[in-house]
């Protein structure tokens, strides 16, 4: 199980399969996060906690997304920070 931001899924499911992970279970998180306030940080963190738990024990599930994803915000029509 790996947690990424947007921009590194895809090399995080290229690197898996390489190594023989076809199925590795990915969280993805909005891209950038070290640019992001503290509070916001904290509040993406407690909203995915039981994602990445309910990720972590299962045996294989799909990618799970943020909802404070660069995609998501465009679709709410806000701007992405970057």
């Amino acid at each position: 199980m790996v947690v990424v931001t947007e921009v590194f899924e895809n090399l995080a499911r290229t690197a898996g399969a390489t190594k023989g992970f076809r199925d590795l279970r990915v969280h993805v998180l909005p891209h950038p996060m070290e640019s992001r306030p503290a509070a916001e940080v904290r509040t993406i963190a407690r909203a995915r906690f039981r994602d990445i738990v309910r990720l972590l024990a299962s045996e294989r599930s799909p990618t799970i997304r943020t909802p404070y994803s660069r995609s998501s915000r465009r679709r709410a029509g806000a701007t992405a920070s970057r």
